[in-house]
């Protein structure tokens, strides 16, 4: 029987392994709104003048979150599914090895993701997010946002990633209800990216990406009036 659980998490494991990518998106500010919200964007990435190379994305998150005071931090749990398309280039050197050189935001994956906010004491609202491929960490990044007005906010974030080079995000989220947002982003590679040994053709040694993508928002119901914190025991 134990023979049967331990190979039954390795299974698990490299299942998980499998499916897990990198993918330079980021798509949220640092700012975490309490509740639920659903992410849903595209991503067109230039990395050559070749339209072979350069490629769409799909993202989508979904998130939980409870937002931070002055007198505390906030923090999301999350977990993103990013999902590239695939042309005649990149079907022919695509690589499931992750030792193996890539082209940028080439895998499929799902990451979970924990986000930490700073209490709110600070002009800007400031995060650290923490995303992971499978179990294994995949990338740590420090995120800013400062809301200009009431429906517009603008966000940056700077990132370490384990699989590609490190990256910076500029972008804004634009508030068209309470529920609705729009989301526009600007991403760069911020060192020479390693592209596929067998690929000879035009690239772009620090590849970019950008992006737009539609967030909704389920605010956490509030906790019901109780009169009996104020009244004193008989």
């Amino acid at each position: 029987m134990k023979y049967i659980v331990k190979l039954s998490v390795r299974l698990a494991l490299l299942g998980m392994l499998l499916i897990a990518g990198c993918h330079s998106a980021c798509f949220q500010t640092a700012k975490i709104r309490n509740g639920t919200n659903a992410t849903f964007g595209i991503t067109k990435i230039d990395a050559a003048d070749n339209p072979d190379i350069s490629d769409y994305s799909i993202f989508m998150k979904g998130e939980v979150g409870r937002q931070a005071r002055r007198s505390r931090p906030g923090y999301s749990l999350g977990l993103t599914f990013a999902i590239p398309t695939k042309n005649r280039s990149r079907n022919t050197f695509t690589s499931r090895d992750p030792e193996v050189e890539m082209f940028p935001n080439e895998w499929a994956g799902v990451f979970p993701e924990f986000k930490l906010q700073m209490p709110r004491v600070l002009p800007v609202d400031a995060a650290v997010d923490f995303r992971m491929i499978g179990y294994l960490p995949e990338r740590v990044a420090l995120l800013l946002s400062y809301d200009i007005v009431d429906f517009l906010a603008l966000y940056g974030s700077l990132s370490y990633n384990v699989a590609v080079a490190p990256q910076m995000a500029l972008g804004t989220e634009v508030n068209l209800t309470k529920r609705f947002s729009v989301l526009l982003e600007y991403t760069s590679w911020l060192a020479d990216h390693d592209y596929p040994d067998e690929y000879s053709g035009p690239a772009i040694k620090r590849p970019y990406s950008v992006g737009i993508a539609l967030a909704y928002h389920w605010p956490r119901a509030p906790e019901p009036y109780d009169s009996r914190r104020f009244t004193s025991a008989p």
